[in-house]
């Protein structure tokens, strides 16, 4: 089950950066768009907002005219990152699962309970098993809460940044719970 482990959090550390690497502009290119947006309707008085240009369209609609390849990659981004994250995470739900129902030591034949019951190392493994369930659950709901977004230009600057960082954290610290489980 160590070998197992290792091999989860490599193949965590391998796709995040294959998908960083490949989408690293992408994510940051929107974000940053979308920020900088934002900040310019602060600035620009209120009665500019709802102003038309010579081809009858409001700044926004001009902006979204000429995002809107962007906007793709960004949706095809967010979806292959959480496509990828998802898997992991129900592969850890699976292992953990797996391992609350198989106590280290066996059951006594007599009563049924674990062998080891009253020890704090057994203590200690149920404990970070039901951690790393519960923070691998929320990472994979988190993904695919992400996975059924509906991807507009306004969730790119809060809700899908927002859900990703909490996906990713809570993905980290299933995997370094699982990691605890088993040491």
């Amino acid at each position: 089950l160590r070998t197992l482990c290792l091999w989860i959090f490599f193949l965590i550390i391998c796709s995040s950066i294959c998908l960083t690497q490949d989408f690293t502009f992408i994510s940051m290119n929107i974000f940053g768009i979308m920020d900088c947006m934002q900040e310019v309707k602060k600035v620009v008085p209120r009665w500019c907002h709802e102003a038309k240009d010579g081809n009858d369209k409001t700044a926004s609609e001009v902006f979204t005219d000429e995002h809107k390849e962007l906007l793709k990659r960004g949706q095809q981004w967010a979806k292959e990152t959480a496509g990828a994250f998802t898997l992991v995470g129900t592969l850890i739900i699976t292992i953990m699962f797996a391992a609350a129902f198989t106590a280290p030591g066996g059951n006594d034949d007599k009563h049924g309970t674990p062998v080891f019951l009253g020890e704090s190392t057994f203590t200690f493994f149920i404990v970070s098993d039901a951690i790393s369930l519960i923070t691998s659950s929320s990472s994979v709901l988190m993904f695919i809460g992400i996975l059924t977004s509906r991807y507009a230009e306004q969730d790119f600057i809060k809700w899908l940044p927002m859900k990703l960082l909490f996906g990713l954290v809570t993905l980290f610290l299933s995997v370094a719970s699982m990691m605890c489980t088993f040491c």
